[in-house]
């Protein structure tokens, strides 16, 4: 009878470590794969925010710039430039009356005070005279007044006794100013004096008026002879994107339009 010989071979050192070694081979290639998946994800999630903030600032803009003087008399300093500010007057509630008897008094009555909650300053337009501007008193908040404005009586309290003739018109606005900070990349917003942060990551923001939209535009910085606003905004990523190249990516939005109570009459614009 045959005997059967068994085998004492087991796993030897040898097989041992190359079987680490294939192991580990696989492992940081599934964590290479890992790693660039996640520094993909991270890159496309800082592009889509760089582009939405830049997309977001734009929009802004153009929307208080495209209410700059609507509702407002035509005044020479509805925009204005002050050293690294552009400030724009806007009356985005329509408030506005129109006086149909002479007055004197500090309780201006307007057609409905709704529209003059939340403003600090009026305009007094007399036909044919330079526009005078007024303080609304929001320190007199004895009831029926809050902040300056009754809107059960509809009236506005001003901070003096002003006089107003018949055909004397009354509106009211908010100073809006931006400023683009290159140190920080941010660009700012203050309204009536307090400052805000509009947008992060903004490398360039550049804001210029033109008298037409034709390749014979003249810029131009009064008032009385703007007609088209430029804008141009460039956001980048907020850290460097890829994989350890640090490179900070970079997009460029720039947009021309019309203000709009100087859109020509029948342009379509």
């Amino acid at each position: 009878m045959k005997k059967i010989i068994k085998s004492d071979k087991g796993i030897t050192l040898l097989g041992l470590l190359i079987a680490v070694v294939i192991g580990g081979l696989v492992l940081m290639g599934l964590m290479r794969v890992f790693i660039a998946s996640v520094n993909s994800y991270s890159t496309e999630e800082k592009l889509i925010d760089m582009k939405h903030t830049s997309y977001m600032t734009m929009n802004k803009i153009k929307e208080f710039f495209m209410e700059a003087g609507v509702d407002l008399p035509e005044d020479e300093d509805v925009i204005t430039f002050n050293g690294d500010y552009v400030t724009i007057k806007v009356n985005r509630s329509a408030a506005y009356h129109a006086f149909d008897a002479a007055l004197d008094t500090n309780q201006a009555p307007v057609e409905d005070a709704r529209g003059f909650i939340g403003y600090q300053t009026v305009w007094k337009k007399t036909p044919g005279q330079t526009p005078e501007q007024y303080s609304i008193d929001i320190s007199q908040n004895t009831p029926p007044w809050e902040k300056g404005v009754d809107t059960t009586n509809d009236a506005v309290y001003l901070a003096q006794s002003v006089s107003f003739a018949p055909d004397d018109e009354l509106y009211a606005y908010k100073t809006y100013s931006f400023k683009h900070d290159p140190s920080s990349a941010k660009v700012y917003m203050t309204v009536d004096g307090y400052e805000d942060i509009l947008a992060d990551n903004i490398s360039e923001f550049m804001i210029k008026f033109y008298d037409t939209h034709k390749d014979s535009k003249v810029e131009k910085t009064d008032w009385a002879d703007m007609r088209v606003c430029s804008l141009r905004v460039v956001g980048k990523t907020s850290s460097p994107v890829g994989m350890g190249r640090g490179e900070v990516k970079e997009t460029a939005l720039t947009k021309m339009f019309y203000l709009r109570n100087k859109i020509p009459v029948g342009s379509g614009s």
